[in-house]
């Protein structure tokens, strides 16, 4: 059941419909949304769940790698087996001031992984 540190499950059934963004095995993408509160309730933190690529369609293109068809019937390729509310509070997603005193009374938004896409990013500044 929803706790005061649990987030709901929202569905991204717009993105699906329009833009045909979806799961590997077809289902809606998904995320978690907790409510903020006091001076954090017009922040966001937003995580982005890890999960690794996949590559591959029935074999994997290497073998650090899920092919995707075995991913897309894994929790890293579906969003079917997605409880409607998820307790992620732990860590730098706590809800408690002393283990997460920046973010801890945000909005916060935890993007389920189960596209097989990969991210990278290269920052030439450093």
């Amino acid at each position: 059941g929803i706790t005061a540190t649990s987030g709901e499950r929202v569905y991204l059934t717009d993105a699906q419909n329009k833009y045909q963004a979806s799961c590997l095995d077809g289902s809606p993408g998904a995320f978690y949304y907790r409510k903020g509160s006091g001076d954090g309730i017009n922040k966001f933190h937003v995580f982005l769940e890890g999960g690794g690529a996949c590559a591959g369609i029935e074999d994997p293109v290497i073998n650090s790698l899920d092919s995707c068809v075995h991913r897309a019937g894994t929790s890293l390729g579906s969003s079917s087996s997605y409880p409607s509310t998820a307790d992620f509070d732990s860590e730098y997603l706590s809800t408690n001031e002393e283990t997460n005193p920046l973010t801890y009374n945000w909005n916060t938004i935890y993007v389920k992984y189960c596209d097989g896409s990969c991210y990278s990013s290269d920052n030439a500044t450093v």
